[in-house]
């Protein structure tokens, strides 16, 4: 009996030897395509549930929104693979205000372990590609998972989100805009006119726009001109070359600014603080940090009251800068004065507990 038993579980760790061996097996691909079309209005919505694949849209002057949908499907097991391209599928509906357009995927059926044994080779890779054109006026809600997004342009409102891919956009030209990446990195828009951004675990970069709320952690964001930036950032960086208006608070967040033209209001702690040039015609800067490094630049032809607090921390300046009054003491700093000229509109105030401070001409 002992024997038998011994057999038996021989025979069973050889299983799996003898389904690896078929590594060499011709790869079965099938597809097939959907296309769909849809009459609508100016100020319809289209909706769009997606995922493995990506969604290209593009815009256009015309009253109708065109699908073609790729369904490919590739594995050794040329049954399995046809199974498969038929459980998925789309489906379509339209009501007097919108269009939507889901994936369904499908289930797959139950194995026993001796069917998961045999079948170990058998694995199945589908995607879905969208392709689609619609008006430019339309408002436009998205969901894609593990694909990109790729967007021409738009002027209705927009609802993107994101999730294992990327998006690339053109221009959002509404003022009512969301947009959400989840471990998505390489997202691009080239111009949003407003709204918000989300991000955890993604990278995005914006070339230009007005005004932009921003929640992001563990994510670097870029923008390369801003009129007003709004941000609550936790771990990550986020840069920005030329902005009017910056309000933001950010924790373990490296934080790099290049020219700030207007008013600048910074909350942070953990991080680092670099702040490239504040401008001539700036009005006010305020920065309250912990246990963060802050360097600031002012243009050499602007002029500023300037306010320093500092505990456990050291202050270093180049010429131009002129205090008035020092007060210092073992743990504490107390710097108040002015750059070029004093008493001007402009007002720079520092308050920090736990970092260093460098003040520099540009």
């Amino acid at each position: 009996m002992k024997s038998k038993i011994v057999k038996i579980c021989s025979l069973i760790l050889l299983i799996p030897l003898f389904g690896f061996s078929n590594g060499n097996l011709k790869r079965q691909k099938e597809s097939k395509t959907i296309e769909k079309e849809f009459s609508v209005k100016p100020e319809n919505l289209l909706y769009i549930s997606n995922r493995f694949g990506n969604v290209d849209i593009t815009t256009w002057n015309e009253n109708r929104i065109v699908f073609k949908i790729t369904i490919t499907v590739e594995g050794n097991d040329a049954d399995m693979v046809t199974d498969k391209l038929e459980e998925i599928n789309v489906e379509f509906d339209q009501t007097s205000n919108q269009v939507s357009a889901k994936t369904h995927i499908g289930k797959n059926k139950s194995k026993s372990w001796f069917s998961w044994v045999f079948s170990s080779n058998q694995s199945i890779n589908y995607k879905i590609n969208y392709t689609v054109k619609m008006p430019i006026s339309n408002d436009l809600t998205i969901y894609n998972d593990y694909g990109s997004i790729y967007l021409n342009e738009i002027n209705g409102k927009t609802n993107i989100n994101c999730d294992y891919g990327k998006i690339v956009i053109g221009s959002l030209n509404n003022s009512d805009n969301e947009i959400t990446t989840d471990y998505s990195k390489n997202s691009t828009i080239e111009y949003m006119k407003s709204g918000t951004i989300n991000a955890d675990y993604s990278s995005i970069s914006v070339d230009a726009s007005k005004n932009i709320i921003l929640e992001a952690d563990y994510s670097n964001s870029d923008f390369e001109n801003i009129e007003k930036l709004e941000y609550n950032c936790d771990y990550g960086k986020l840069s920005v070359e030329n902005a009017n208006n910056i309000i933001g608070s950010g924790d373990y967040l490296s934080v790099e600014l290049g020219t700030i033209f207007k008013k600048l209001d910074i909350n942070s702690d953990y991080g680092s603080l670099r702040i490239d040039k504040l401008m001539k015609g700036f009005q006010n800067a305020t920065i309250n940090t912990n246990y963060t490094g802050v360097r600031v630049g002012i243009d050499k032809n602007a002029s500023c009251n300037i306010e320093v607090d500092i505990d456990y921390g050291g202050i270093k300046y180049d010429e131009g800068f002129i205090f008035t009054k020092k007060n210092t003491k073992t743990t504490s700093k107390h710097y108040k004065g002015y750059f070029n000229q004093p008493n001007t509109n402009a007002n720079l105030k520092i308050e920090m507990d736990f970092g260093s401070l460098k003040l520099q001409t540009k």
